[in-house]
């Protein structure tokens, strides 16, 4: 291995993890509205007193910790080994898969990408997770426990599970297919 594919290979081992500093960033946050979900639950259960916004809260939090998810999944997609990335039909080269080599333009398309997954999904993830928690503070009048309660609070949550969902599908299929290469290794 010459010197300019060696030092490919440590920017490669940097980038790397750098990504996978933001996949720990994302799972930490996630366990956090994890552990806030579940306290939000416990209050709508066992308290007298429920914050007014209590429903609109755990919907968007809800909605929040799948962001999270798939930006793991994505972000978790860009630290796998070249060696194992799907092949390009157009590209014959048995040696050069076998040693799969990062070059130049396959550090600056995983850059791209960790970028806009992390722009576009996690800390989209935490501006929902925090207006989330804000609205647990606001000076609403509290609410008493009822069947009606739950049956918001159930149709808030799936309702802002359904456009996370479509948030992530325009991301990952309108902007992420349309404007990233693939990444790909030369066919075996």
């Amino acid at each position: 291995m010459d010197e300019k594919q060696v030092r490919m290979e440590e920017i490669g081992k940097q980038l790397r993890a750098k990504i996978s500093s933001k996949i720990a960033t994302s799972t930490f946050l996630a366990g956090f509205g994890f552990a806030v979900l579940s306290i939000q639950v416990s209050i709508l259960w066992d308290s007298e007193h429920i914050p007014g916004l209590l429903f609109l809260s755990i919907g968007l939090m809800v909605a929040s910790l799948f962001i999270y998810i798939m930006a793991v999944i994505q972000l978790d997609g860009l630290t796998m080994p070249k060696r194992f990335w799907k092949e390009d039909e157009k590209n014959y080269n048995p040696c050069a898969s076998r040693l799969a080599y990062l070059t130049d333009e396959d550090i600056w398309e995983l850059r791209k990408q960790m970028i806009f997954y992390w722009s576009r999904l996690t800390i989209v993830a935490t501006v929902v997770m925090a207006i989330s928690l804000f609205l647990i503070l606001l000076p609403c009048s509290p609410q008493t426990f009822s069947i009606n309660l739950i049956e918001q609070t159930c149709f808030w949550s799936l309702l802002s599970l359904f456009i996370a969902f479509g948030y992530f599908a325009i991301q990952y299929y309108y902007f992420a297919k349309k404007n990233f290469k693939p990444l790909l290794r030369n066919k075996d």
